[in-house]
């Protein structure tokens, strides 16, 4: 469930489902369109049946953005610089894979290709890594040149539900849509 409440007074605004929300946001791309020379790649593909790239399909440029699993060749992700939605996020989910047995750790997960090679001694840490955040508070650079080519991992930050989840509420009250729920006469306070 995806609660909405207004940011001044904190009242209670929606209650909304989440898997909804969620499902709209990740998984309204039910897969990936054909990659050669193309300029965004988004994979939203099922752990199930993963997507497989090879580096050469990837024009100079590109941009992939992993909602989804996918399997991309080592020389690829040697080549790019990849950028995280939230580095700290990452850290956590590295080192809950380095928890797991030796034949469980990095088999699951969204980046978890990447999580593999810095642990092989691959790739850099994840601490060395460019997240959305150093990019926006201009810590760190995005693209450095046209010819870049950039890997966006993004984990489903819940904040992407509560966006978005606000931006389906106000647009279901303009088309009053949705009903109102009555949970008290007035609030309860001692």
């Amino acid at each position: 469930m995806v609660l909405l409440n207004d940011a001044d007074t904190c009242e209670l605004l929606a209650l909304m489902s989440g898997n909804l929300i969620s499902s709209v946001r990740t998984g309204c791309v039910p897969g990936i369109g054909t990659c050669r020379a193309t300029d965004v790649i988004s994979v939203a593909a099922s752990s199930v049946c993963l997507v497989n790239f090879e580096n050469e399909w990837l024009k100079p440029g590109s941009l992939i953005i992993f909602t989804g699993r996918c399997n991309i060749d080592e020389p690829y992700f040697k080549s790019v610089k990849l950028v995280l939605d939230n580095a700290k996020m990452h850290e956590v989910y590295y080192d809950e894979h380095l928890l797991l047995p030796d034949n469980e750790r990095f088999i699951n997960g969204i980046g978890v290709q990447a999580y593999r090679m810095m642990y092989e001694g691959k790739l850099p840490p994840i601490a060395e890594k460019t997240s959305l955040g150093d990019i926006i508070c201009g810590t760190k650079k995005g693209r450095e040149a046209d010819d870049e080519r950039i890997c966006f991992v993004t984990s489903s930050m819940p904040v992407w539900d509560v966006g978005w989840g606000y931006e389906l509420y106000e647009n279901a009250k303009k088309m009053g849509l949705g009903q109102t729920l009555k949970l008290w006469d007035s609030p309860y306070l001692d």
